[in-house]
């Protein structure tokens, strides 16, 4: 079911319309209460919301509630707080309306200081180039809806307003929206890493294939990166690459008819560079990833340059550990990567069943922190769950307790400094016996991101203290020997 808090209800109150327990959404857009907006544009957001409640109603078995500016009488920063998806609807006149600025704040205030992740999407209703967009905005994901002919007034079944969006490609999007919505939160309610895909970035002769390959892995529930626009700065993309390919299980190359565009300062091209990274990253023994590399059977290359970099690309990766070269048509390559994807989860699943638990604490904005120390772990056959992201608090701290008596062994993983809450959870590790817990952990470390003057492991004779520094390795095999010594 998908509820819609429209405008506006006297009876309608934030506690009996948005809960922490349920799938809450909330769409900002400067529409409505400004000046140059038309009644055509809010026709154009009702039209938007009530076709992202018929897919979700359509692939959810789960309750939805959708809350969107303008609708009175509710707590605005109530409704906010307790939301976990955020779509913006961005035109150029977006910037103008306080009253949007200040919806944005009031949600960037939200994701900053709220312990629970957020799903932020971007609409555009009209073209906005890339670095003319506020820095919030600016690399996150979206969608273009400003199709000129994607919104006419005419009869349609599958909404009860006459206004309707008739591009195919809009009505995709908006699935796929929907989709990943769906997906995210079963994500935060399971607070689980998904089996990741870095799906490399292409050039433009391949941006639909690379659609349609994103499109089938994430109705999967696969979790596909990057999950957001790479910087053009050679620098900042070779990180942000670098980054999302550590977290990612698989990596997916789809090479197309031309090299690619070439950063300012660099002789390799984006696609070329990706593909450098991915299969430097392979080669690493503690780290397990499969590459992808997709060729069309069809493909036609259009220069000498391209010629030699596919020639290259075949020969420098034949015979690697964990890299295929793909040359089919495409509905036989989303079939593959499937069927690799599914026989690696069961591979890893049946794996699960004799391995060591490793209960990884942390808080919920440093969940892309630990994403390198879960992949080492996984990779040397420990299996790990990490702390809970639900909203509501009993269900939290319930799971917290359950996952102190399942796990072997606790890793604490500190960021901050933030000593009250590093000696919280070590606290409850040494209640553990209290809430159930039948065994001894066989072994407890605390991750120190940054030194502090202020904490004394000494007191806490049962625990090991680490270091963070880049080399993840380096840094976790004290943790591991005693794992796997103790495992013997």
């Amino acid at each position: 079911m998908v509820k819609t808090l429209a405008v506006p209800s006297q009876q309608l109150s934030i506690n009996d319309s948005l809960m922490f327990s349920e799938r809450n959404i909330y769409i900002c857009h400067a529409m409505q209460g400004h000046p140059v907006f038309s009644e055509f544009s809010i026709k154009w957001v009702d039209a938007f919301i009530d076709y992202l409640s018929v897919f979700l109603k359509r692939i959810s078995k789960s309750n939805y509630n959708i809350a969107y500016s303008g609708v009175k009488n509710i707590n605005l920063e109530e409704t906010i707080k307790k939301s976990s998806v955020f779509i913006f609807i961005l035109n150029e006149d977006s910037s103008q309306s306080t009253v949007f600025n200040d919806e944005v704040k009031l949600i960037q205030k939200r994701c900053w200081d709220q312990e629970n992740n957020a799903f932020l999407y971007k609409i555009l209703a009209s073209p906005i180039k890339e670095n003319s967009q506020v820095s919030f905005f600016s690399g996150m994901s979206g969608s273009n809806f400003f199709d000129a002919e994607a919104f006419v007034r005419r009869p349609s079944e599958l909404r009860k307003s006459e206004w309707i969006f008739t591009s195919k490609i809009v009505l995709e999007q908006l699935a796929d929206l929907a989709y990943k919505i769906d997906k995210f939160f079963e994500v935060l309610s399971e607070s689980e890493f998904k089996t990741a895909v870095y799906l490399a970035e292409t050039t433009p002769d391949q941006f639909n294939n690379r659609e349609m390959v994103k499109r089938e892995m994430e109705h999967y529930g696969y979790r596909v990166l990057p999950d957001r626009v790479l910087p053009d700065g050679l620098d900042e993309f070779t990180k942000t690459v670098e980054e999302c390919i550590k977290q990612s299980d698989f990596s997916i190359h789809i090479i197309g008819q031309e090299y690619g565009e070439i950063p300012v300062g660099e002789v390799h091209s984006k696609v070329d560079i990706q593909n450098k990274i991915a299969a430097d990253i392979a080669k690493n023994q503690n780290v397990r990833l499969s590459r992808l590399i997709w060729i069309s059977s069809d493909l036609k290359i259009i220069n000498d340059l391209q010629n030699k970099y596919v020639e290259r690309l075949k020969n420098e990766n034949e015979g690697l550990f964990h890299t295929e070269i793909i040359q089919t048509p495409l509905e036989d390559f989303k079939s593959l990567v499937l069927k690799r994807l599914m026989t690696y989860h069961t591979a890893v699943k049946d794996q699960k069943k004799d391995q060591i638990q490793v209960y990884i604490i942390h808080e919920p904005a440093d969940l892309n922190k630990i994403a390198p120390i879960v992949k080492f772990l996984n990779a040397n056959n420990i299996q790990t769950i990490q702390s809970p992201l639900s909203q509501n608090n009993i269900n939290l701290i319930s799971k917290h307790r359950q996952n102190l008596i399942d796990s072997e062994a606790v890793l604490i993983y500190n960021s901050n400094q933030n000593q009250s809450w590093l000696q919280s959870k070590i606290l409850d590790c040494v209640k553990a016996p209290g809430y159930g817990k039948k065994q001894p952990f066989v072994a407890e470390a605390v991750i120190m991101a940054q030194p502090s003057k202020d904490f004394n492991i000494n007191q806490w004779s049962d625990f090991i203290l680490i270091a963070d520094h880049k080399n993840i390795a380096e840094a976790l095999q004290p943790l591991l020997d005693k794992l796997i010594k103790d495992n013997e």
